[in-house]
């Protein structure tokens, strides 16, 4: 299902890490942002993106012409299959094929 307020969208989550360059210990800021399904407002583009936090914006859109509706990507609609078992013959087909 499409959800048309762009505010409630996933943006993600920003976490500051120390690293050692040199001699110097430096803090740096990261950023974590889930992809999601993003509508242009064209009424055409769908496009898979996330939210850039330094430049306020979603990939693949400006500010000015921001996307009008978003949806979570969908999961894999089978379980992951299991390793196999020691013994089990490797080349043999999966079950579910």
């Amino acid at each position: 299902m499409w959800n048309f307020d762009m505010a409630s969208a996933p943006r993600g989550e920003t976490r500051t890490e120390m690293r050692v360059i040199g001699k110097k210990e430096v803090e740096r800021s990261i950023h974590t942002a889930p992809t999601i399904f993003a509508a242009a407002s064209d009424g055409q583009t769908v496009t898979m993106t996330r939210w850039l936090p330094k430049e306020e914006r979603w990939v693949m859109f400006s500010k000015d012409h921001p996307p009008i509706a978003w949806m979570h990507l969908p999961s894999h609609p089978r379980p992951a299959p299991h390793p196999p078992t020691e013994g089990a013959d490797s080349d043999a087909p999966h079950p579910s094929m």
